[in-house]
This record gives structure tokens, C-alpha cells and sequence, in this order.
């Protein structure tokens, strides 16, 4: 269902061994939802009221889901904004829990092409301003090509911008349309993974201060003399919801990797210690 955020609409069909009408009807009592809080009476009565799309599901060894972001000028231009890896989770692996930019190398300057030529399209009929193409890619071995398929449209910012938007205006960093990587002005290739899904009900009663002072003592914040660190967004709802947003950007995905690893580890310990002292 569209009318839905981060992919808690979606539910998981599979046919039975026998695909009669009435068979069928009985299995569709059985999906599996993204959430726990969805029944297959809820699901039903807003799928009759809102509408909906039914997709073959893609299944292979090995299923990524990476996503391209651009923006269409009012002179009717596409430009790159970037590429990420969504990183998903939930009951279903369907709920989108934060992503890694840039996109894997392997098939990042296919997903871009795709996109810009989405874009040209979506240009045609008047579009103007930010949008994001989401994608399958998939294969069955490692020797294997991937295959890249197109799944929807988002016509409007995401999960992705706003991470991407602070890396560029913390490094001073532009886009390498060819590459798809983002060089700080020192020159440096920049990667970062960020959520919104930080969460932990240890988290509840942190203060946005208490965040910085974390980061802070144990230097972890973002440092100008780097490009590298971490920075919180949705600070707002980390004493009440136990939740918050974070960016780790490093030198190297797996640089980026470890800050954010490392930076849950010290919530952890640090949220703890509190409740102790």
C-alpha cells in the first residue's frame, strides 16, 4: 500500500501448492506483514479503502536494494544528487531502517544512468524538483552479473536526503557525476552510513545535550580538520521515544561502519553507567 511510510505497507504473499480461487482466498489470511502491529483484517479494510499494487517478488541469492537520488531543475534539467544502499530491516526485510552511500561499486554507474534517464521521462511531463528511483539488484552467484530492476518512484525528498545534504555542506563536498563518489574539498572520497532508527528504550530521558556531551567526551563528534565524525538529527525525540537519528561519515564504508558501531556501543555503555550512578 502507498499510503504508508518506509515500506511498513508492504506484506509478503506466497501461493499455495494448489492455486484454486478458494485456496488462495484462505492463504491471503496469512500474509506477512512488515510490522507486528498489522492484522490481515486491518490490512484488508485499508488495501479495499486506499487502494494498492501487487509485484512479483524478485528472489535470488543475493538481493540488494539500492536507490538513486536526483533533481530536476526549472529548466527541465537532471542532475545526480546520489546513490545509496537501503538498508532494511523488519518482520519482512521490507522496512527501511537508514542506508550507505555511495551505492556498491559493482552496478553504482548502471543505477545512475537509469535514473537520469527516469528523470529525462518524469522532465518531459513537467516534474520539477527532488525525487528518488528505488531498485532491485539482484543475482545467483558471485560470478554472475547483476540484474538490475527499477521498482518506484518517490516524488519528493527521503530517508536519504538529509544525510546527504549535511555531508556536503560539512565537507565542502561535490559530486563526481562519473564516479558517483563525493570529494571533500580536501580531495578525500567521503562514505557514510546514517539512520533515523537509533533506538533503545535505555535511550529514554537522554537530554539533546546529553547526546552532544557523549559524542563530545568521547570524540566521536564531527571534526573539520578530518571531514570525519558523527552527528545526530531527531534529537527532539530521544527523551521521550528512547529513538535518533545518526550519520557516520569516514574515509572508507568500512571506516563509516565503525564510527557508527562504535558510537551505539558507547549510547550503550554511557545509558547504563546513568542509570547506575
Amino acid at each position: 500500500m502507498n499510503d504508508s511510510f518506509s515500506g511498513e505497507g508492504n506484506a509478503r504473499f506466497t501461493f499455495p501448492p494448489t492455486s484454486s480461487r478458494l485456496v488462495i482466498r484462505q492463504a491471503l489470511r496469512h500474509l506477512q506483514f512488515s510490522v507486528e502491529t498489522e492484522t490481515a483484517a486491518s490490512y484488508f479494510t485499508k488495501f479495499a479503502r486506499g487502494g494498492g499494487i501487487v509485484e512479483e517478488m524478485i528472489e535470488a541469492a543475493e538481493v540488494t536494494s539500492p536507490s538513486v537520488q536526483l533533481r530536476i531543475n526549472p529548466r527541465g534539467e537532471v542532475i545526480l544528487t546520489s546513490t545509496h544502499e537501503q538498508i532494511l530491516g523488519g518482520l519482512s526485510g521490507q522496512v527501511y531502517l537508514g542506508c550507505l552511500f555511495p551505492a556498491a561499486d559493482q552496478y553504482r554507474s548502471a543505477i545512475q544512468n537509469l535514473g537520469v534517464s527516469i528523470g529525462r521521462a518524469l522532465a518531459a511531463k513537467g516534474v520539477i524538483g527532488r525525487f528518488s528511483v528505488d531498485f532491485l539488484a539482484s543475482r545467483n552467484g558471485a560470478g554472475e552479473a547483476w540484474h538490475i530492476t527499477a521498482l518506484e518512484v518517490n516524488l519528493r525528498m527521503g530517508g536519504t536526503t538529509h544525510p546527504m545534504l549535511a555531508l556536503r555542506f560539512l565537507t565542502g563536498g561535490e559530486l563526481d557525476k562519473n564516479s558517483g563518489l563525493l570529494y571533500a574539498a580536501d580531495g578525500r572520497a567521503k562514505y557514510y552510513r546514517a539512520s533515523d532508527n537509533v533506538q533503545s528504550e535505555a535511550y529514554r530521558g537522554l537530554l539533546p545535550e546529553d547526546l552532544i556531551d557523549i559524542l563530545v567526551t568521547h570524540q566521536l563528534d564531527f571534526s573539520h580538520r578530518t571531514s570525519t565524525g558523527v552527528l545526530f538529527h531527531m534529537i527532539g525525540a530521544v527523551s521521550q521515544f528512547g529513538k535518533v537519528g545518526m550519520t557516520a561519515i569516514g574515509d572508507s564504508r568500512e571506516e563509516a561502519d565503525r564510527l557508527f558501531d562504535r558510537t551505539v556501543a558507547v549510547l550503550d555503555r554511557e545509558t547504563v553507567r546513568r542509570s547506575h550512578a
